[in-house]
């Protein structure tokens, strides 16, 4: 799973996914990028597995992983904003 973030003022304002996994997967990043939407990057980052479990409410117990790998993958995504926006000069050498 790939996942993308616009953060304006330290609020996620838009947020995207790829993913090639199976519907639960699918499934859980849709949930996280809506979930993240007009929240602090901050909030974002408290954002858990078992939240989106509860949002999507059928999510079956055997695809938890799924909730969690988007949760991580938002994480990632979060904290390499956070990094461009401490250091800008490293978005010109990304590859």
């Amino acid at each position: 799973m790939k996942m993308w973030l616009r953060v304006r003022n330290d609020t996620v304002w838009d947020a995207g996914f790829w993913t090639d996994g199976c519907a639960a997967t699918i499934a859980c990043g849709s949930m996280v990028t809506e979930l993240v939407q007009d929240k602090t990057v901050a909030r974002a980052m408290k954002l858990t597995a078992s939240d989106i479990a509860e949002a999507l409410e059928n999510l079956p117990k055997g695809n938890l992983h799924c909730a969690e790998l988007a949760v991580e993958t938002l994480r990632t995504a979060l904290r390499d904003c956070l990094a461009m926006q401490q250091q800008p000069w490293k978005k010109l050498y990304r590859k």
